[in-house]
């Protein structure tokens, strides 16, 4: 027969006091842990999910060059906080206006500036900047300069990047066709705007 003292009581009931603590502390960390790992399977399987769209457009593309665009939105993701799930459909827009996948993601960068220094969103950006690269016949190398020519004519004029993505199609491939420079309609649409005149009015 074992006899237990009231201080030996005491210290087995101490124990299993901290047993019972550790447990509970174990149950809360692997919680935790199992919470993260369903929250990245889900954002995987989401990324997965929106990219298949342009896996439709790049079925030709070995897997090494697919991984890479992957790479390059989730590193485009860091540098500007534009959310992939914004990202992968102004991919697939990019694509499929033409541009080069295997330069895509180098076009996204400069679209993405295009966006936040013009507050609107990636696709609108991709919208204007491809719709004068296209009416224009020109390489997509040259989409910093037309970038640029469209900040410049949101600054001297009273538009915004957004309304002049939503409106060069009434302009450019006229302008295009007849051998004005879009220099030149960019200047003219600052001119324009700035004395009143909405953007979609002026490209009219």
């Amino acid at each position: 027969k074992v006899e237990i003292n009231k201080s030996n009581f005491s210290q087995i009931q101490a124990s299993l006091s901290a047993m019972r603590k550790m447990a509970v502390g174990v149950a809360a960390g692997v919680g935790a842990i199992t919470a993260a790992l369903v929250g990245t399977t889900k954002q995987a399987m989401d990324f997965e999910t929106a990219f298949a769209e342009v896996r439709t457009l790049i079925n030709d593309m070995p897997e090494s060059g697919i991984s890479q665009l992957k790479q390059g939105l989730v590193d485009l993701s860091k540098q500007t906080g534009i959310l992939t799930n914004e990202s992968i459909p102004a991919m697939y827009q990019a694509i499929s206006a033409s541009v080069p996948a295997d330069n895509v993601v180098a076009f996204l960068e400069t679209a993405s500036k295009n966006a936040i220094g013009g507050v609107t969103d990636l696709q609108t950006s991709v919208d204007g900047l491809t719709t004068v690269l296209n009416a224009y016949a020109m390489d997509t190398s040259e989409v910093t300069n037309v970038s640029d020519l469209m900040f410049e004519t949101m600054k001297r004029g009273k538009t915004t990047i957004g309304e002049l993505s939503r409106s060069l199609f009434n302009v450019v491939p006229y302008a295009s066709s007849s051998g004005i420079a879009f220099r030149d309609i960019s200047a003219a649409l600052a001119t324009i705007t700035a004395q009143g005149t909405p953007t979609s009015v002026a490209t009219t």
